[in-house]
C-alpha cells in the first residue's frame, strides 16, 4: 500500500495544484503601465470606426422609482445614425417599433394603432418606457464607442491615472468632468461617467466582453442617470454583416393614425 501511495503522490500533487488554481480568482487583465493618453484616445477612435453595422437581441430592464419594467429588444444599427429597434413584451407582443433617420424618429405603437414622428433632438424615451426619460443618443453610443467630441477634448484639462489594474482618463472643463475607465491590454472601456462637481450624473458600465466579429462587445451594458437605471443584456450580436435597407425600415400599417407628440415630451433632455 505504501508503494502505491508513493507512486500516486505526483498525480495527487498535480491534482491538488489544479484544484487550488481552479478555486482561485481568474488572472486579472492589466492595463500596460506605460499606456498614454494618446493611445487611449486612439483606442476609442478605433472602436468608434470599427462598427459599421450591428444587429442583436437583448433583454432590457429598466428600474424607475422602485418599479421594474422588462422587455425584449431587437436592434439593427448602421453607422453613423440609422437604427431600427423593435420592443416586445410578454408572449412576443410588439410594444413599439422605433426607426431612426439622421434627422428624425418614427415610432409606431401597435396598441394605439398609431405612430408619430419626432426630431432627433426631442426626448421620446418616456414614451418607450413610461417615466424613463433617458437620452437615447447616449444609449446608442454603445455601438460607436465613447470617443469624446473634439470640442470637449480641445476645451478640457486632460489627465490619466492608474488605479489598481485599470487606467482612468479624465477630461474636465469649468462645467463638468468626463471619466473613462479602461481595462486590459486592449484598453476596453468598462466605465464612462459624467460628473458635475463631485456628483455622478450619468454612468455607463460595460462587462462580459465577447468577440463579435472583429470587435470586443460587452454583452451587458448598464446605464444610470439619477435614480433611473437601464440594463441591456445581449444574447446575440452580429457586427459588420452588411445590413440591408430593409433591416433598418418599417412599413407602418395603412390604417395607423398619425399621433401628436404631447408638449411635455417635446423638449430635448438637458444633457448632464
Amino acid at each position: 500500500m505504501s508503494d502505491m501511495i508513493r507512486m500516486l503522490r505526483p498525480a495527487i500533487a498535480v491534482l491538488f495544484i489544479l484544484t487550488i488554481q481552479s478555486c482561485g480568482k481568474k488572472p486579472v487583465s492589466v492595463v500596460p503601465s506605460d499606456v498614454t493618453i494618446e493611445q487611449i484616445l486612439a483606442s476609442f477612435e478605433k472602436q468608434a470606426s470599427g462598427i459599421h453595422d450591428f444587429s442583436g437581441r437583448a433583454r432590457a430592464t429598466a428600474k424607475i422609482n422602485g418599479r421594474t419594467e422588462s422587455a425584449a429588444v431587437y436592434i439593427n444599427y448602421r453607422s453613423p445614425d440609422r437604427f431600427r429597434v423593435i420592443i416586445k413584451g410578454t408572449f412576443g407582443i410588439v410594444l413599439s417599433v422605433i426607426v431612426a433617420r439622421p434627422d428624425s424618429y418614427t415610432v409606431y405603437i401597435p396598441s394605439l394603432t398609431g405612430y408619430f414622428v419626432a426630431g432627433r433632438g426631442e426626448d421620446i424615451s418616456a414614451l418607450l418606457v413610461p417615466g424613463m426619460r433617458f437620452d437615447i443618443d447616449r444609449i446608442t453610443s454603445m455601438f460607436t464607442g465613447a470617443y469624446p467630441p473634439a470640442d470637449i477634448q480641445a476645451g478640457s484639462r486632460v489627465s490619466l491615472k492608474h488605479k489598481n489594474y485599470q487606467a482612468i482618463l479624465a477630461l474636465e472643463d469649468s462645467l463638468r468632468e468626463y471619466r473613462y475607465t479602461v481595462e486590459g491590454p486592449g484598453l476596453l472601456l468598462v466605465k464612462e461617467e459624467i460628473l458635475k462637481g463631485s456628483k455622478v450624473v450619468w454612468r455607463r458600465l460595460c462587462s462580459d466582453f465577447i468577440s463579435c466579429g472583429d470587435v470586443m462587445f460587452p454583452r451587458r451594458t448598464e446605464f444610470t442617470e439619477g435614480k433611473k437605471m437601464l440594463a441591456l443584456d445581449f444574447s446575440t450580436c452580429s457586427v459588420n454583416t452588411g445590413l440591408a435597407e430593409s433591416d433598418l425600415v418599417f412599413d407602418i400599417p395603412a390604417n395607423a393614425e398619425r399621433l401628436i407628440l404631447e408638449e411635455k415630451n417635446k423638449p430635448a433632455p438637458n444633457r448632464p
